[in-house]
């Protein structure tokens, strides 16, 4: 069995022994798919009835959102490990991962919360630099685990 302690401690050294790599490709993540957002301007009644709307779809969403990526946690990183796998058995094999961890690993990820705001302050600084690196460092870690326990 793992704990969070662990997971976040092998993450970070793995994290600080590749730092540059990892800042690298948080640049080019950030480059990629960040900064770019859309806003409308000012809306009528009619919007602010529809943006009501999606707020309440929101919150259902975001309860089987939770399901989904618990589940689905670790998906990407069977794929890239493993790339001649089908889409079906990718999902199947992440499911078999997480069972008995969806709760540790959601507990894991919400432990980021804090330095994800911190990020936030920081206009994504912080990010790029150290959170995003140290968040991806400590998901590959723990899929590592994850795997080694799944295969034993």
């Amino acid at each position: 069995m793992w704990t969070r302690g662990q997971i976040k401690q092998r993450g970070k050294t793995s994290f600080k022994r590749n730092y540059w790599k990892c800042v690298l490709v948080s640049l080019i993540m950030l480059l990629l798919f960040g900064g770019a957002t859309s806003t409308s301007g000012a809306g009528d009644s009619t919007d602010d009835i529809m943006a009501e709307f999606q707020n309440l779809a929101m919150i259902d969403t975001a309860e089987w959102g939770l399901v989904l990526v618990a589940v689905l946690g670790v998906v990407d990183y069977i794929l890239a490990d493993e790339p001649e796998l089908s889409p079906k058995e990718c999902l199947r094999r992440s499911k078999d991962m997480m069972k008995g961890n969806k709760w540790k690993a959601f507990v894991l990820d919400v432990s980021f919360w804090g330095w994800t705001i911190l990020s936030s302050i920081t206009c994504g600084i912080l990010g790029v630099f150290f959170v995003n690196p140290y968040i991806n460092a400590t998901e590959a870690e723990l899929y590592l685990v994850l795997r080694n326990n799944n295969h034993k």
